[in-house]
């Protein structure tokens, strides 16, 4: 796994590891980064419904502190994955969505 900090999120990425155990490396590093908006690369995951599920836990748990959780995945349908989690096929897209909900953010929308 591999933990960039960007100017406006915290970039997790997926890389040899199985996705459980980067899953795992994810939830215990994760509470370091209450404040920031996260980032979940899994493109090279091959996700399942449990996986999608452990992620919708997580990403709401994230966004109770106000902050943007997106996932990249461009493997399957975002239409498998629940309506609070947001998916999106690249960086850049991600990227995009951080900036947006936190224009909203300050907005007070």
């Amino acid at each position: 796994m591999k933990i960039e900090t960007k100017n406006k999120f915290v970039l997790f990425t997926l890389e040899d590891t199985l996705f459980d155990e980067f899953f795992e490396k994810v939830k215990d590093n994760i509470q370091d980064y209450t404040e920031n908006n996260i980032v979940l690369d899994v493109l090279t995951a091959n996700l399942s419904e449990y996986h999608i599920t452990e992620l919708t836990v997580l990403s709401s748990i994230h966004k109770v502190n106000k902050k943007s959780f997106v996932v990249i995945q461009n493997k399957i349908s975002i239409n498998e994955f629940d309506e609070s989690i947001l998916v999106v096929p690249t960086l850049q897209e991600a990227k995009d969505i951080v900036e947006m909900e936190d224009l909203e953010r300050e907005l007070g929308f």
